[in-house]
């Protein structure tokens, strides 16, 4: 495959990856995901029509941002802000 069309390269996955980080920011920040919930890539991908891709990136973006806990093997939970860091 010519490295212009390599799936994680397109603009397109570009801007659906960052329209997936926002959809589930907005999420998470709503509750709608509830601290120690577990972020399932698959069912994630389903939900919001996308494929896992874009959700994988998302995942690690929202992880850097301190939203998300990742643990080796297991995957991405919804971290538990304490009362303290969210008024801050």
């Amino acid at each position: 495959m010519p490295d212009d069309l390599a799936p994680a390269r397109r603009p397109e996955d570009a801007t659906r990856s960052l329209s997936v980080t926002a959809r589930l920011r907005d999420g998470i920040l709503a509750g709608d995901h509830a601290p120690g919930e577990h972020m399932h890539e698959v069912r994630l991908a389903e939900r919001l029509g996308v494929s896992r891709t874009p959700v994988r990136a998302a995942l690690q973006a929202l992880a850097a941002e301190g939203l998300l806990d990742y643990t080796p093997n297991r995957g991405y939970v919804v971290r538990a802000v304490p009362l303290s860091e969210a008024l801050d």
